[in-house]
């Protein structure tokens, strides 16, 4: 593409994590970027909004991955620990997951991988421990042989060659690796991530999904605290988000309308241009694949019903110094993850994703259903149209979105300004744009 004297338009659809993500990312690279929100407030269904006069919202009160966070607030102006600091508020290591199974046995898991061990060996024993060990590092290696495909470097028409899939174990389901986790109990956390990744069944889920117990290992679970070091609700860092994207000059239409009593959107002020002019459009909301003759070639995503509670004398938050105490509860067999904060005035607020009900819900990406379910996901696409969103390869993690929005900035930049701002650039000679590869539609 020619260099241009004015600012191209990048038009984005959604108000997702994607999407304000992108938004900042391009707008700081100094596109024009329009941010088309559907009607949806900033964070669309992980917004805020009031339950029994407290401020809750449905992400996961517990971040993993927070290098994905400090890497868009430090590429899209000030430093996430600046920011913070801004807004009185810090990013601090969180308690240990508190895991129930259907025997009445309850478990703590530490991310920090000595401290994993020894307790898994406490409460299981050696055998176990050193089998849960092993199956860790094995994941973690699995990580790092899954950042090139679709977190890193888009995917493309010939990335799945069988040597790929070898190395992502497409062979095998979560059932697998259940079966060498060294405890029935550990065994169910194991099984637990086809549902905490939108699928159902272990026996189906690729084995590729249980990467999150590595990424929980190696990078910890984090929690936002306030200047008293009180814990507070996640979605702070998605309305920092929606600040920084006003500061980048990002123009918004279909502008965010507070939520109805349902927690349903009211889209009847949707409004907005024809994004026909823009130079690049990105669609952050999640779409299903098709084969040939329209056939769907992935489910949407199995969401948890989620449920807030305001409660007081919470048993499970013995020390409100601690933080946010996530449990994970097996005893169904499907989990129930719940998270307790406490509040100021001794009481406590409860966001519970029961996974025991769940029902099809794109907004919260694509169902990992089989190996060939994972493979099928939306590519990046290219030449003016890209995708990325939580059906992407990323997953719907919060920091999956982050990385699936962060590749595309990278795609989108150089295809308008031949530039290349990846973080693993080193400054090598650019091909012309007709010798480039591809990186799929």
């Amino acid at each position: 593409m020619t260099p241009r004297d004015t600012p191209a338009t990048v038009w984005i659809r959604g108000a997702s994590l994607a999407a304000l993500a992108a938004a900042a990312r391009l707008g700081k690279a100094g596109h024009h970027v329009v941010l088309d929100c559907d009607g949806l407030p900033d964070g669309g269904h992980w917004a805020v909004r009031q339950h029994l006069g407290v401020e809750v919202d449905e992400l996961p009160q517990t971040f993993l991955l927070p290098a994905v966070w400090r890497d868009l607030f430090k590429k899209s102006g000030r430093a996430l620990d600046a920011e913070l600091a801004r807004h009185h508020l810090d990013l601090v290591p969180a308690p240990d997951q508190v895991h129930r199974f259907a025997d009445g046995r309850t478990f703590c898991l530490p991310s920090e991988r000595g401290a994993q061990f020894h307790a898994v060996d406490e409460a299981f024993g050696r055998r176990a421990a050193e089998a849960w060990c092993t199956l860790l590092d094995d994941l973690d290696d699995l990580w790092q042989r899954m950042r090139p495909v679709g977190l890193e470097r888009p995917v493309g028409h010939d990335t799945f060659d069988r040597r790929t899939r070898a190395g992502l174990w497409s062979t095998l389901c979560l059932e697998d690796l259940a079966a060498r986790a060294g405890d029935p109990h550990l065994a169910c956390i194991v099984r637990s991530q086809a549902s905490l990744s939108g699928g159902v069944i272990a026996g189906r889920t690729p084995a590729l999904v249980a990467v999150r117990l590595a990424v929980h290992r190696r990078f910890g679970s984090w929690q936002l605290v306030d200047e008293a070091s009180r814990p507070v609700r996640a979605s702070l860092l998605v309305e920092m988000l929606g600040e920084r994207i006003d500061l980048r000059g990002v123009e918004r239409v279909g502008a965010p309308v507070a939520l109805l009593g349902t927690g349903t959107p009211d889209l009847s002020r949707m409004q907005g241009p024809n994004p026909a002019s823009a130079e690049v459009v990105l669609d952050t909301t999640a779409v299903q694949p098709v084969g040939f003759g329209g056939r769907k070639l992935v489910r949407p995503a199995y969401a948890p019903r989620i449920t807030h509670e305001v409660i007081a004398d919470d048993p499970e938050v013995i020390d409100p110094s601690i933080g946010i105490v996530e449990v994970q509860d097996h005893t169904a067999g499907t989990p129930v993850v719940s998270w307790h904060r406490p509040l100021p005035d001794g009481r406590t607020v409860v966001t519970t994703h029961d996974h025991t009900r769940p029902r099809p819900d794109l907004v919260w990406g694509l169902a990992p259903t089989s190996w060939k379910a994972w493979e099928h996901r939306p590519r990046l696409g290219g030449e003016g149209r890209w995708v990325a969103s939580a059906g992407s390869h990323g997953g719907n993690e919060p920091w999956g979105e982050l990385l699936s929005a962060a590749l595309a900035v990278y795609e989108i930049h150089e295809y308008l300004t031949d530039e290349d701002i990846r973080p693993t650039n080193k400054q090598q000679p650019r091909l012309p744009r007709q010798a480039r590869p591809a990186s799929g539609v």
